[in-house]
């Protein structure tokens, strides 16, 4: 297990049970569902192996199922393999250093003696409808693309989990748009990954007026961070936005005392997007991305916004700020216009995704543990939800009805930044669609219910920051990479 210092209690146990392969085991109905169908892939069953195995030590002795693999090799028949793990696993050295593999071992060959549990589980899952016109073969494209190093993808996936959870749990005072950018630097160096960040002034002279306009009110001043990960010869191109709300008070618009505190997980999305390039360049997928975080503060003081102000995004469109708490949206437009624009002089983009903590309207509709995914494009949503499923995060398809777009207009600017109140999840997910290009297909993930979890921990879900959506992303990438 690891931790940091912001981690709430419980959260070692959770993150220990999340660094199993998680885009399976939260599939379905989880580990049992896992244990019938089981994938066929010997990285993944060795890991699982040690699970089921029910060893002391899980960690050590996965290391030992490793070792042995990489001594033996594969034999030229399974029971010739078998033996030589036997006789090396009862060496007393090898007991000393990596316990009783024993019984590991002997899940581990039950397991890949069963070929045709990844078959059935396969075609279950591309079976229901949740995954409308995506294609049963796609499945296993995507499992012949992963699994000759699941076990890495594994690491890789809980890495960038914890650094999404790390980020979401550190207070505020602590995290500020300018403190976030300078640790995401740091990483974007060490991942290989190229970053440009924005400062106030530059936003100010560049007509980001969302950013701008957001953060006004607070003395740490807002910024735009942009991640790059170009392979040599990408077969997509992909745009990720995520809200970077480091603090929300709710501005001019104060939110009650109650319940404040979990604000500092204003910046979810934005965490959820740079962890989601990072892993995609560890990954070394072959698909280009960017991932943009537009990072401020939304604080109430005599230089905050206020409402019935009007602003202009990032392109020219004006907003009347009716209410400075939909602030989310504000710096989502910037991101989501320039996105585009810088997409489009690279070559195109074939996906733009927007995530952010957008509504409390969500969390009334679809609870703490489910999502929202608005779209442009069903092909595009469809292909998402499978990645979702196949990764374990609840996302659920909400409409963009038509018929609410006409109570977000104003009399003095294009736009008003808050419309009809029922309905309002789909109301922000239509002023967004106003700043994305419709030939573009695009996303909208509302993750405001599970990105902070409030209750107690459940499976690999610990109580604080969740990490959701990082992992539909990246699985969003991988299937993207693997179509033919």
């Amino acid at each position: 297990g690891r931790t940091n210092r912001w981690m709430p209690a419980g959260g070692i146990e959770q993150n220990v049970k999340f660094a199993y392969p998680a885009w399976v085991e939260g599939s379905k109905t989880g580990m049992d569902n896992m244990k019938k169908y089981m994938v066929q892939s010997d990285a993944l069953n060795l890991i699982y192996a040690s699970k089921f195995a029910g060893v002391a030590n899980y960690w050590k002795n996965r290391q030992g199922m490793i070792d042995a693999l990489s001594k033996f090799g594969t034999a030229k028949t399974k029971a010739a393999q078998e033996a030589k793990f036997h006789k090396w696993a009862n060496k007393p050295e090898n007991k000393a250093k990596y316990g009783n593999v024993v019984p590991t071992i002997n899940k581990y060959y039950a397991m890949t003696n069963e070929k045709s549990r990844h078959d059935n589980y396969l075609q279950q899952l591309f079976r229901t409808s949740a995954f409308g016109t995506v294609s049963r073969g796609l499945g296993r494209q995507f499992d012949a693309y992963i699994k000759a190093d699941a076990a890495k993808r594994a690491e890789i996936i809980a890495e960038q989990t914890f650094l999404v959870r790390d980020l979401i749990n550190t207070p505020p005072s602590h995290l500020t748009p300018i403190s976030f950018s300078e640790k995401i630097k740091k990483l974007a160096s060490k991942y290989g990954v190229k970053i440009e960040i924005l400062n106030a002034s530059a936003l100010k002279k560049g007509g980001f007026g969302g950013i701008i306009g957001v953060g006004q009110g607070s003395v740490n001043p807002p910024c735009l961070v942009r991640l790059s990960y170009k392979p040599a010869k990408p077969k997509k191109r992909f745009a990720f936005v995520g809200k970077g709300i480091t603090f929300d008070t709710g501005g001019l618009a104060l939110k009650p005392a109650n319940g404040m505190e979990a604000m500092k997980a204003d910046m979810s999305g934005a965490a959820a997007v740079v962890a989601a390039v990072f892993a995609i360049a560890q990954l070394k997928l072959p698909i280009a991305v960017d991932g943009w975080a537009p990072l401020a503060e939304n604080m109430v003081s005599d230089t905050a916004t206020r409402p019935s102000d009007v602003i202009t995004i990032y392109g020219g469109k004006s907003v009347e700020v009716l209410n400075p708490d939909a602030e989310g949206r504000l710096v989502l437009a910037d991101a989501l216009v320039k996105a585009t624009e810088v997409g489009k002089k690279s070559g195109g983009l074939d996906a733009i995704i927007d995530v952010a903590t957008l509504t409390g309207a969500q969390v009334v509709a679809l609870g703490t543990r489910t999502s929202a995914v608005m779209t442009n494009d069903d092909q595009l949503c469809d292909q998402f939800l499978s990645a979702s499923a196949i990764s374990g995060e609840q996302f659920w398809p909400m409409p963009l009805p038509v018929e609410l777009r006409a109570s977000l207009d104003s009399p003095i600017a294009d736009i008003a930044n808050i419309g009809e109140r029922m309905g309002g999840m789909l109301v922000a997910g239509l002023f967004l669609k106003e700043f994305v290009d419709p030939q573009i297909p695009w996303l909208h993930l509302d993750i405001a219910g599970p990105a902070f979890n409030t209750g107690a921990a459940h499976g690999y879900t610990p109580v604080g920051g969740t990490g959701i959506a990082l992992r539909s992303l990246v699985c969003l990438a991988e299937l993207a990479c693997s179509q033919r």
